[in-house]
């Protein structure tokens, strides 16, 4: 592929989220659902993370897709662009998907190694699935579990960095997440209402209502804090992305 031109119809998510660097970044930070996917991509420095061309992959293999490469390096490291991330968008589950990821990988490295004619090291391959089919997809297969080994074998043949980020769970995560602050913001109405009548009873209560009036101070710092923490948490990207797969689905 020479240019980005997507055919299938959820591919706007791959114009919207992807080809921008910073909506990227936010999709690797706050979207992998492994704690070691988490991990990993928290030792990519993203501030750096620049989008290359569309990845040249056998027709045959990509008939219609439309993946992106990116180009970052770790943390610390002096060496820029020591690892390249593949970007692939799937609307289907495929349990060979790791296999095919190893091809783009092969094909990477082909690449890189004619344009630098061996002199150097191999960059750190991270492929990234972004998933958004009708069904969630709960598990991505290793290598190890495709080849038959026998007990005693080596394992951990032909493993990579690979991140599944399922929007399906997202969207669902964005759902409850919006019940909960709706919910939320229904019972901060009526605790400030409940704050407010106890604060015009104190005014005229007796000092041995002290104790109540301490209470009430309590709760209006509570409240205070409590809208704070509302204040700071931001469901938006979530919401925004449960209305982009909505739109996926529809089309």
């Amino acid at each position: 592929m020479t240019s980005i031109d997507l055919a299938h119809p959820h591919d706007h998510l791959v114009r919207r989220f992807l080809i921008d660097t910073e909506l990227m970044t936010d999709l690797l930070i706050h979207y992998p659902q492994k704690d070691v996917d988490r991990k990993a991509i928290r030792l990519l420095d993203l501030k750096h993370l620049e989008c290359k061309s569309p990845v040249a992959i056998d027709k045959n293999l990509v008939e219609g897709r439309g993946d992106l490469r990116f180009a970052t390096t770790f943390k610390g490291s002096k060496r820029q662009s020591n690892v390249f991330l593949l970007l692939e968008h799937q609307s289907a589950i495929d349990y060979d998907f790791r296999f095919r990821g190893l091809d783009y990988i092969v094909q990477e490295y082909h690449e890189f190694r004619r344009e630098t004619k061996g002199k150097k090291k191999f960059p750190y391959p991270v492929v990234v699935v972004l998933y958004h089919g009708k069904t969630s997809w709960k598990h991505m297969p290793t290598m190890d579990e495709m080849i038959d080994i026998v007990p005693g074998a080596k394992t951990g043949l032909l493993d990579y960095q690979l991140i599944l980020i399922d929007l399906a769970n997202i969207a669902k995560l964005a759902i409850k997440l919006v019940a909960d602050m709706e919910k939320a913001q229904k019972d901060f109405s009526t605790m400030s209402s409940t704050i407010s009548t106890i604060e015009k009873s104190a005014k005229h209560a007796t000092p041995s209502m002290k104790n109540l009036t301490d209470s009430v101070k309590g709760l209006g710092m509570m409240q205070d804090a409590v809208k704070k923490a509302e204040e700071a948490y931001s469901v938006e990207p979530l919401i925004e992305t449960k209305r982009l797969v909505d739109e996926t689905t529809a089309a």
